[in-house]
């Protein structure tokens, strides 16, 4: 009886951990946009910030695959970027879907879809 009780106790711990830190998970943003969306030949992708931390913005297609790396550094309030189609090997990227990833500090996670039309 003790043992299922502190199974319990133990369960019941850590679904207040994890239900308190995916909270956490996107405090870190204030804003996280792409205009247009969806694109044709180009967008611009805003992030900001409520404290200055690393951040870490990539393009990545339907697979996880990372398509293009737009900013790894150091912001302070936030960052605006373009994305003009092209991957990391200078090609052109073809029509459909793509994922906007931002992590911070290596660790929390925000994503976004674009849908590329033409």
């Amino acid at each position: 009886m003790k043992n299922l009780r502190l199974k319990l106790v133990v369960t019941v711990a850590l679904l207040v951990l994890v239900v308190s830190l995916s909270g956490l998970k996107v405090a870190f943003l204030r804003a996280f946009d792409i205009v247009p969306n969806p694109m044709e030949h180009l967008c611009q992708i805003t992030v900001n910030v409520d404290r200055p931390m690393t951040l870490n913005i990539r393009i990545e297609d339907t697979k996880g695959q990372t398509v293009k790396n737009l900013h790894y550094g150091y912001v302070i309030r936030g960052i605006s970027l373009s994305w003009d189609r092209f991957d990391n090997n200078g090609n052109y990227t073809p029509k459909g879907t793509y994922r906007v990833v931002v992590s911070t500090n290596d660790r929390y996670t925000s994503t976004l879809k674009t849908l590329i039309l033409k």
